[in-house]
């Protein structure tokens, strides 16, 4: 699940280029709102199901698969999530490795050779 800074990212991300590529407003008004279209691709990616099993009132799916495309080929979706990768400062701390259940598991693995 994405978090709450994330979805905002790619949202500012994709208004940021649709202002950029649509300069001057050509052709007919848009039946779905951006907010709307990126909601239903959040939609998809939560919950993994099937373009074409995705409802979309007033509309199709094949809508909202075309801006998905559009803007995947426009790299947002993999700035926004490497920018907020690289943005990461590390967690200092301790790091507890339990080494039981790898002994536990050479043990069990010698104990099968030996009965079998």
């Amino acid at each position: 699940m994405q978090s709450v800074s994330t979805r905002n990212a790619i949202a500012h991300a994709v208004h940021s280029y649709e202002t950029q590529r649509i300069r001057t407003p050509q052709g007919r008004r848009r039946k779905l709102s951006v907010a709307y279209i990126l909601e239903r691709i959040f939609y998809v990616c939560n919950t993994g199901c099937q373009w074409s099993q995705l409802e979309v009132p007033e509309s199709s799916y094949k809508t909202v698969y075309h801006y998905f495309n559009l803007w995947f080929e426009a790299r947002l979706f993999e700035n926004v999530f490497y920018a907020a990768a690289t943005a990461r400062q590390p967690v200092g701390g301790f790091v507890v490795v339990d080494s039981e259940n790898r002994h536990n598991a050479r043990r069990k693995a010698q104990r099968r050779d030996y009965v079998e």
